[in-house]
């Protein structure tokens, strides 16, 4: 990317002092640049964004920066999730190496979530039985109560903010939808008791919805949660993964979570700006 970057603006500088003739390609190039959009050549080689072109070249600076310094100085102590082009391979790796040290199967393994209090975690090493600590989200459609630990309604005028770090701490055991699914076998049973249809899916719905107090939070790479600029086969790709957060309204029903689903409320790691 940062080659194809270079080359292509030195080719349209030397288009303009008339070393070289102009192209259709550098042409649309001179256009983009002038109207401060992402040239199509340059994401042929770039992740998914949304930016325009000026806050685009910042953040690629600032990726740059964060690989130069994993190189020089070893492994971060918090990823910056902005910077890679396929995040979902920090929480592999997170379970992986978890795996390895403790010699336990990877399907026994789950991530848990623990949002911290600040946007940095203040750590220097971290064990690899602690997971990794990752930065750089934006939530969109709600606030984050930083005293309780909560999602909330967003500040007036603010359509997002910064979110604070997120560990993501391997432990043996089961995630939430595997518990509901679990549960929702005695609820089938229950049905077939009184005559009526029965499905494990119906049940786990129910179970969901009823006094969920949490909100399965997701994860996207871009502002867009689609991308329907690449192939069917990494369209699914902008959705990184789910995060469980405990979510609370001032007088709220008692199913909170289904308004943070109305209002689309999601993490963004690539935001607009």
């Amino acid at each position: 990317l940062t080659r194809a970057v270079r080359n292509s603006l030195e080719r349209l500088m030397a288009c303009m002092k008339g070393e070289e003739r102009l192209d259709a390609a550098t042409d649309r190039l001179a256009k983009d640049v002038y109207y401060g959009r992402v040239p199509d050549e340059w994401m042929r080689h770039s992740l998914p964004s949304e930016k325009p072109l000026i806050a685009y070249l910042r953040h690629l600076a600032a990726s740059n920066t964060f690989f130069q310094k994993w190189v020089r100085a070893g492994i971060p102590s918090a990823f910056w999730l902005p910077a890679f082009f396929f995040p979902q391979a920090v929480a592999s790796a997170t379970t992986v190496n978890y795996c390895r040290h403790e010699l336990v199967g990877i399907e026994t393994v789950v991530l848990e979530h623990i949002v911290l209090d600040a946007e940095v975690p203040n750590v220097v090493r971290v064990p690899i039985t602690d997971g990794a600590y990752v930065i750089g989200l934006t939530l969109v459609g709600a606030g984050w109560n930083r005293t309780d630990r909560v999602l909330t309604c967003p500040e007036d005028m603010s359509l997002s903010a910064p979110f604070p770090a997120l560990q993501l701490r391997p432990k043996q055991g089961q995630t939430h939808l595997q518990k509901i699914f679990a549960g929702s076998r005695a609820q089938v049973e229950k049905r077939k008791q009184r005559g009526r249809r029965a499905s494990v899916v119906e049940a786990a719905a129910d179970l969901i919805s009823h006094g969920r107090q949490n909100y399965l939070c997701p994860i996207y790479r871009t502002s867009a949660r689609s991308d329907s600029t690449r192939s069917l086969t990494l369209a699914a790709n902008n959705l990184v993964f789910e995060v469980d957060l405990p979510c609370a309204l001032p007088g709220g029903p008692k199913n909170e979570h289904l308004t943070y689903v109305m209002r689309g409320t999601a993490l963004i790691i690539q935001s607009d700006d």
